[in-house]
């Protein structure tokens, strides 16, 4: 897609994702119109973890990564969505997104956010299984990654014991 992706192909993505499927037509056509197009350069941050978060975004084309605590805990592609988090909570964001290519994002301020969504059961709680989701996820990530220090702490341990320097 284009740096300016055309309000049909909006439409058509977001029709296709979890929770805006849950959405009619006429509600999915306001929100693509209504919706700001960002576009990011390669290594260029989205947000960063503890910034206080004002939108999510959807991703229309490109890579994004996603870390906490500088480890990489997921990479969202086309058709994922980052942010989320930060709108439902009204809390600061929990990780740092930045592009891994050039990435055209579909900007859902909170106004718009709580506009659509509020009155929507079903889409709610299809935010909140993807929070949940995402939640268990970002717990295997720390998990493995606590694993692999834990397991280069005691491999430098073990051959500092048995170095024949030592």
């Amino acid at each position: 897609m284009s740096a300016t992706t055309s309000n049909i192909q909006k439409v058509n993505l977001l029709k296709s994702l979890d929770f805006f499927r849950l959405l009619d037509s006429k509600t999915i056509e306001s929100l693509a119109h209504e919706c700001h197009e960002v576009v990011l350069d390669p290594y260029e941050i989205l947000f960063k973890e503890g910034e206080p978060g004002d939108a999510m975004f959807v991703i229309l084309s490109g890579e994004l990564v996603v870390e906490r605590q500088d480890a990489v805990i997921a990479k969202r592609v086309k058709g994922d969505h980052v942010g989320e988090m930060a709108l439902i909570e009204s809390g600061p964001r929990v990780a740092t997104v930045k592009a891994l290519s050039k990435t055209n994002l579909l900007k859902l301020s909170k106004r718009q956010f709580y506009s659509y969504f509020a009155s929507n059961r079903q889409a709610l709680m299809e935010i909140l299984k993807t929070i949940s989701e995402r939640s268990r996820e970002d717990l295997a990530a720390l998990e493995r990654s606590m694993k692999r220090s834990e397991e280069r702490r005691v491999g430098k341990e073990c051959r500092s014991r048995w170095s024949p320097y030592h």
